[in-house]
């Protein structure tokens, strides 16, 4: 189980177990990380800076937005919008060029899991 210890002010850091991260939303000059128990978390850190530090085979930014745990997706949608939903009624859209990439990050997710 991966821990970081994450900024909440300016002199103030949480430990937060990657495991239980569902997905993280940009908020400005802020992220939202959101738990599986329902329970989130606002740090003094930009997306682009909380992803280069996520391991790449679990975390994926979907868009400019989102930054999705692969582990916590329950489904996939596809058709005219390519929709990724989570628990708790969590969603979000996929925009047209990270298609091939999620896919590729997508069939390299299955493989993991059935091996």
């Amino acid at each position: 189980m991966k821990k970081i210890f994450v900024p909440i002010s300016r002199n103030k850091y949480t430990e937060i177990e990657l495991d239980k991260v569902l997905i993280c939303i940009s908020e400005g000059s802020y992220t939202r990380i959101c738990f599986e128990d329902e329970t989130t978390v606002l740090i003094c850190r930009l997306l682009k800076e909380l992803e280069s530090i996520l391991c790449p085979k679990d975390f994926f930014r979907v868009n400019l937005k989102y930054l999705i745990n692969l582990n916590h997706v329950k489904s996939y949608s596809v058709g005219k919008k390519h929709m990724l939903f989570f628990p708790m009624n969590w969603f979000c859209h996929c925009p047209e060029e990270e298609k091939k990439i999620l896919k590729k990050s997508w069939n390299l997710f299955l493989f993991m899991c059935e091996t």
